[in-house]
C-alpha cells in the first residue's frame, strides 16, 4: 500500500491534492469522506505533511482534492 499511495499521490498546496481514482470508486471502504480518505492515505504517506494543516485547508476549500 506505501508504494502505491507514494506513487500516486500529489499533494500541492497551491495547486491541489491529486489522489488515485480508486479512492473515490471505493471511498466507502476507506471511510466514505474525503477528509477520511485522507487519513487513510496519509498513513501511508512518506512525505513530509501535517495531516492536521492539509484536512483543515481542504475543509476551509482553500486546497481542493481531485481523484485521478
Amino acid at each position: 500500500m506505501t508504494e502505491i499511495i507514494n506513487a500516486k499521490v500529489n499533494i500541492d498546496l497551491e495547486e491541489g491534492i491529486t489522489l488515485p481514482a480508486v479512492l473515490s470508486t471505493y471511498r466507502q471502504d476507506f471511510g466514505g469522506t474525503d477528509d477520511e480518505i485522507l487519513l487513510f492515505v496519509f498513513r501511508y504517506l512518506e512525505e513530509d505533511f501535517d495531516y492536521d494543516v492539509v484536512s483543515k485547508m481542504v475543509q476551509d476549500k482553500s486546497v481542493f482534492i481531485k481523484y485521478e
